[in-house]
């Protein structure tokens, strides 16, 4: 067991599923990424955040933001995301990470990494949960890195869970890998 320490940099990456279910959810997006604005900056003034999509929908990539950004461009960023037409988290992040040029801006060497998955269906990419966390543990080997899933949850407040199709299950199973449950879409987890 090692105790992670502060970080001195932090890159926090947003996968926001944009998709027409969501939409209603950005209003809650946009205060939760305020709240953890500020509690960044009790920790470090040294940090990045960025939302891609989980379909690499053109307009995908929204930020850099850090300590110095307006608001009012956190609050909006979740809408300016293009409309997703593939919940696949897994393989937006490895194509972003491994593709696409804004990762170089965004992606700081020794910076810290959070990924924040959120979404109101499983993951639809295909990638096995062990395969992508095995990939992104090697990825980001030299630095400190954990994942949040904010999903479906079986025991969900959501009204649609009677379908197995919205319940988030690799992305509960990622955040296991990092000690953690996968927190509930429907409920207030701004938090």
């Amino acid at each position: 067991f090692i105790q992670p320490s502060k970080p001195e940099q932090v890159d926090v990456l947003i996968i926001l599923d944009t998709s027409c279910s969501m939409s209603d959810n950005y209003t809650q997006v946009s205060t939760g990424v305020e709240l953890l604005r500020n509690d960044l900056n009790s920790v470090t003034n040294d940090y990045n955040i960025a939302f891609i999509n989980t379909s690499l929908r053109e307009p995908y990539f929204v930020g850099i933001f850090d300590n110095t950004s307006p608001l009012i461009d956190f609050i909006m960023a979740p809408w300016t995301l293009g409309a997703d037409f593939h919940e696949a988290g897994f393989s937006a992040v490895y194509n972003f990470t491994t593709m696409m040029p804004e990762a170089t801006e965004f992606f700081r060497e020794t910076a810290d990494k959070l990924f924040i998955f959120i979404s109101d269906e499983e993951e639809q990419s295909g990638i096995p949960t062990n395969v992508f966390e095995s990939w992104f543990g090697t990825e980001f080997a030299t630095i400190q890195r954990d994942i949040v899933s904010i999903v479906t949850v079986l025991d969900s407040e959501c009204e649609y869970t009677q379908y197995a199709a919205n319940i988030g299950y690799k992305y509960i199973d990622l955040a296991k890998h990092y000690g953690k449950d996968g927190i509930d879409i429907c409920s207030d987890w701004e938090l």
